[in-house]
């Protein structure tokens, strides 16, 4: 059986690692690099194991983990371009509902 912060830890995995977001923009704009959860200095870890190393304090988490997707396309309407970041990472994800 899992706890409450284990199950929560999971769900904000599946975004966190491996959720993805397309968007449509009238322009580029380097903001959208920022975006994907990879660009968190905590990245990388189980969120369960990163709310555990903030005390159990979700304010001390890095909100670019707790908020962002994996990856984001963003389609640029005036010239027709999709630009890709960040990118899916199975392993993490399958770490934290303990298959790994």
């Amino acid at each position: 059986k899992r706890t409450g912060i284990e199950a929560m830890g999971m769900t904000n995995d599946c975004n966190i690692y491996y959720g993805s977001v397309s968007l449509v923009a009238e322009g580029y704009d380097p903001v959208f690099a920022t975006l994907p959860s990879q660009t968190s200095p905590d990245y990388g870890r189980p969120f369960a194991r990163v709310l555990k190393d903030a005390g159990y304090d979700f304010l001390k988490v890095d909100s670019l983990l707790a908020f962002s997707p994996a990856e984001v396309a963003v389609n640029d309407s005036k010239s027709g371009e999709v630009h890709h970041f960040g990118s899916l990472n199975a392993d993490v994800l399958l770490e934290s509902f303990g298959v790994l």
